[in-house]
């Protein structure tokens, strides 16, 4: 790619062994140890891209960002940051910078970064028209939603590991698919798996890949999500639930960006952006052994913690309009009862039950107005904010209450209440 780097590094070691595998890559490249020649440089000539060292000998090189892309928004900024140091990436990220990569940084990832976030830069126009007319995640205007949207954002500026936890049915698989769509262009791949619907045989298969007859039912040759994802994103969903073997395959392939179909001799590459999912508090999983450290600590680079809904309880309005659009293409009003009852309850299973509920009241009204009656299903439910005994209480008795109007259908009742069968039962305990 025919592009101008100018590379702010103050150690020259480091600076000089960067430049010349850009400089083998097409690019030109213009190295400084300062951010005070970096600043001449800048005034002399225009840069498509800057890699940019925070910790220089005359200055924070986040300082300098504000400036830079004041003058040039279009620039692409790089931050180089030591291991460890996410935070201070993140205020990088703030202050303007597009893209942040630990140290050390492998020399064969800044062309393929840099290739990624410039092509990016030049359909930035295209990509946000697509955003506004089709949008798959709703975050409101609630305190939780835009804490949760300015995260969200900020991992659509780096393609390092994202690890978005929350209980289900908050909403991290639409997230995942959110983040994909503002990070990458409109035909790279979105690649997805659950983690907990599938053995360890099985999920292997299915990420690796296999050759006709690796084992008795392989057939013929498959191609594993890890390699179809290349060039795009692989969203691992219960991450926590993959075996501890599988774990340590796994990590190999993140850390190389190789794998090794089932049954293949030879080694196969895939370059891809890595997007898990938890609904469990994945430290304690780590505590309890189950979960490897190692591979916690690399898949945990960005976390995002998804609010549950009763902690954004102002958004439900705008959710419910969000979601009568998906559901329903017509103009449907909705009364304002309706409104002061959905408010008023605590919504176990998060916006998924918030969906179905009205997905089920579409059903009953036939109409072109939603009435309280429609919604009989749920009752109103006072519960006095930070009581966690009251809660689990009250969600139980909830819960009972759906399972004894579906019959004792436990697979029906975790359908209308949002969640898993699993969660269901879990809950029931």
């Amino acid at each position: 790619m025919n592009a101008s780097i100018l590379m702010v590094e103050d150690e020259k070691s480091v600076r000089d062994a960067y430049s010349e595998y850009l400089k083998q890559a097409g690019y030109t490249i213009k190295a400084v140890g300062t951010l005070a020649k970096a600043r001449q440089e800048i005034a002399r000539h225009s840069f498509h891209a800057i890699f940019l060292d925070l910790v220089l000998p005359d200055g924070n090189g986040i300082d300098w960002i504000a400036e830079v892309k004041k003058k040039n928004p279009d620039v692409v900024v790089v931050v180089i940051t030591g291991h460890g140091d996410i935070p201070k990436a993140v205020r990088a990220m703030h202050r303007g910078a597009d893209h942040f990569m630990a140290k050390p940084v492998k020399l064969a990832n800044l062309d393929k970064y840099l290739a990624t976030k410039l092509t990016a830069k030049q359909g930035n126009k295209k990509i946000k028209a697509r955003s506004r007319s089709s949008e798959t995640f709703y975050f409101g205007e609630s305190e939780a939603g835009v804490k949760l949207r300015e995260m969200a954002e900020l991992a659509t500026k780096h393609l390092s590991p994202v690890l978005l936890q929350g209980e289900t049915g908050t909403g991290k698989g639409l997230l995942a698919k959110w983040i994909h769509e503002r990070t990458f262009s409109q035909s790279a791949p979105f690649v997805e798996i659950n983690c907990s619907g599938l053995k360890s045989e099985l999920l292997a298969s299915e990420l690796f890949g296999h050759k006709k007859g690796a084992f008795t039912s392989a057939t013929e040759d498959k191609k594993g999500l890890i390699e179809i994802a290349h060039g795009g994103t692989l969203f691992l969903d219960e991450i926590v639930n993959m075996n501890r073997d599988l774990q340590s395959e796994f990590l190999k392939v993140l850390e190389d960006k190789q794998f090794r179909p089932l049954g293949e001799v030879e080694m196969k590459h895939s370059d891809f952006r890595l997007v898990c999912a938890s609904n469990q508090e994945m430290e304690r999983v780590v505590t309890g052994k189950s979960f490897r450290e190692d591979l916690y600590y690399r898949i945990n680079i960005f976390p995002i913690q998804l609010p549950p809904l009763r902690q954004r309880k102002k958004d439900i309005p705008g959710l419910v309009d969000f979601f009568l659009k998906q559901l329903n293409p017509n103009n449907l009003s909705i009364d304002k009862e309706v409104i002061d009852l959905l408010e008023n309850h605590d919504w176990p299973g998060n916006i998924r039950e918030l969906r179905n509920q009205l997905e089920r009241a579409l059903l009953v009204a036939g109409a072109n107005q939603l009435k309280k009656e429609h919604f009989a299903f749920l009752q109103q439910q006072r519960v006095s904010p930070g009581n966690e005994k009251d809660l689990e209480r009250v969600e139980k008795e909830h819960i009972h209450r759906v399972l004894k109007a579906c019959g004792g259908d436990k697979a029906r009742a975790a359908s209308e209440l949002g969640i898993s069968l699993a969660t269901l039962y879990r809950k029931l305990k």
